[in-house]
């Protein structure tokens, strides 16, 4: 970036959506797992939407601007809920994905849905589910 920090973009020609990094147990946690464990300093993170007629980034970012139509996280509705800057975005981040990683590390493998039923309509596998 010219500011000399990192963009972090993974390029995708279907669905992808900023919403699914946020809160407890991210859906799609690849590029927040990748910004803090980057060892440079990673302003913005971003998908590189590919497809016929869109061709767009959508992310977050330390500030509004750093990347075309991408905003900083003190103005996406939906960071905003979860973080008031770049920083405790990235903290939350990393601490939700720390302890996931713990989790994973000490054998627990339960299954909980995160959108209870939601989750159950697309899964074949009711009977070693808790929910």
């Amino acid at each position: 970036m010219p500011n000399g920090s990192y963009a972090l973009i993974d390029y995708k020609t279907g669905q992808a959506s900023v919403s699914a990094w946020l809160g407890e147990r991210p859906d799609d946690p690849q590029l927040p797992l990748y910004a803090v464990n980057a060892g440079e300093n990673v302003s913005a993170v971003a998908f590189a939407k590919l497809r016929t007629g869109e061709m767009r980034f959508d992310g977050l970012a330390r500030n509004a601007d750093l990347l075309p139509r991408v905003r900083g996280v003190d103005t996406h509705n939906a960071a905003r809920k979860h973080a008031a800057s770049w920083d405790e975005l990235v903290a939350g981040w990393r601490a939700e994905l720390d302890a996931l990683g713990q989790a994973f590390a000490a054998g627990d493998s339960r299954v909980v849905p995160k959108h209870l039923l939601k989750t159950c309509e697309r899964c074949d596998l009711q009977p070693l589910c808790g929910a």
